[in-house]
């Protein structure tokens, strides 16, 4: 889980540091600042698994960091499990410095800290531990063992290490000129199996008029982005699995009752849609375009939140063409997703119903400064706003009265 981001100079951001939790819901007025801080995580998911290029180029050397500043950083903090709460958390940092005429890269430094442990094979005892630092600067990879229990390094320690899979990455790396350490094959071991790789963040803007279409069948058990190819999930990943498509159906059945059944049907050959059976037919379905778009996105909903691995998962308006009724119930799910689906968890929303069921210490309020710079802080932790709450305010009524800001 990530614990705490910082980022200086990205975006609409000067420099924002922020600690997040399992439930993260971020609130704020249009133009506040919420898609910018979601495109921090794509940009790192794009670095990992399209390049550093190619993550640049969706914004544009000019838009992709502050316009005030020709250089942006970013620093990941990540949680650690409650077996390993002494050891050092491992961090992940970039900077890049831009070239003044916004024509391309000037220097670029990322590196990963972590902690490193060498045991004896026989008797299983502790011969040394540290921190492990990967370094890249400009294409140079580096990498060094900083032991915690001795002055220098044991040779030991660089022997056991030497033929192991860093080795492979520091020498990929240079054959490739690689930019950033997340673009290496070997990116997923950077991280243990608790704090993932960023190539596996899951971010989602559903857009349901693009679900409702039938479209062709492939294998694909990844929910797009926009969510156009939800027939294909529902279809190989939950459909022909029966456990999982009583599961499904009872998420379904929970947030939208009236709702019996859900098939994948052909519309052609090689195209498939959704329909679906209300309890109120007793044998005619409906297809997927004379379904509604808050049925269609709570479908998508349920897809994103329970069948799908990603260990974060990133939602823009989950509450979008929702009636207000429902909004508890996304809320319920969010927070279950996260503790039984041990998942992390980041929305946005604008609408104060959903910061009416939230967990005031889930909730981060977006907004922008005088300078115009956008700022995310959790009004909780502010004194003015804790007397408001006990003197028996909610917190989406000071919202809804600006006063969250004060």
């Amino acid at each position: 889980m990530i614990k705490k981001i910082r980022v200086k100079n990205f975006k609409s951001f000067k420099d924002m540091e922020l600690n997040l939790g399992k439930v993260n819901i971020l609130i704020g007025a249009n133009g506040s600042g919420k898609s910018n801080f979601v495109r921090i995580f794509e940009f790192l998911k794009d670095i990992a698994k399209d390049g550093l290029d190619k993550a640049i180029s969706k914004d544009g050397y000019k838009y992709i960091k502050n316009i005030n500043s020709n250089e942006l950083s970013i620093d990941i903090t990540f949680d650690q499990p409650p077996d390993m709460q002494d050891e050092k958390e491992t961090k992940y940092s970039i900077f890049i410095k831009f070239k003044k005429d916004e024509a391309g890269i000037e220097n670029i430094e990322d590196k990963i800290i972590r902690n490193y442990k060498v045991f004896d094979s026989n008797t299983n005892d502790i011969l040394d531990s540290g921190i492990m630092l990967l370094s890249n600067n400009n294409s140079e990879p580096n990498i060094q063992y900083i032991s915690s229990i001795y002055e220098e390094t044991p040779q030991k320690t660089l022997d056991t290490f030497k033929s192991y899979i860093y080795q492979n990455l520091i020498d990929t790396m240079k054959i490739k000129k690689e930019k950033s350490l997340l673009e290496s094959p070997y990116s997923n071991m950077f991280f243990d199996a608790y704090e993932k790789p960023f190539s596996e963040i899951s971010i989602y803007d559903l857009d349901p008029q693009l679900s409702k279409k039938a479209i062709p069948i492939d294998w694909s058990s990844e929910l797009a982005k926009n969510g156009e190819n939800l027939v294909n999930v529902v279809l190989m990943e939950i459909l022909q699995n029966p456990e999982k498509k009583r599961m499904f159906l009872n998420l379904v059945t929970y947030l939208l009752p009236y709702i019996e059944d859900i098939e994948v049907d052909k519309f052609t050959e090689t195209h498939f849609y959704l329909r679906m059976k209300e309890t109120y037919s007793e044998k005619h379905y409906l297809p997927a375009p004379l379904i509604s778009d808050g049925t269609i996105n709570a479908l998508g909903l349920i897809v994103a939140l329970y069948f799908q691995e990603s260990p974060l998962i990133i939602i823009e308006e989950p509450d979008r063409g929702f009636h207000p009724s429902l909004i508890s119930s996304v809320v319920e799910m969010m927070k279950d997703a996260a503790k039984y689906g041990n998942k992390q968890i980041i929305v946005t929303t604008h609408n104060p119903i959903m910061i009416k069921h939230a967990d005031p210490e889930d909730v981060f309020l977006v907004s922008r400064d005088k300078e115009g710079f956008s700022q995310i802080h959790k009004p909780i932790d502010k004194d003015e706003v804790k007397i408001f709450l006990e003197n028996e305010m909610r917190l989406v009524d000071l919202y809804e009265t600006n006063l969250l800001e004060i």
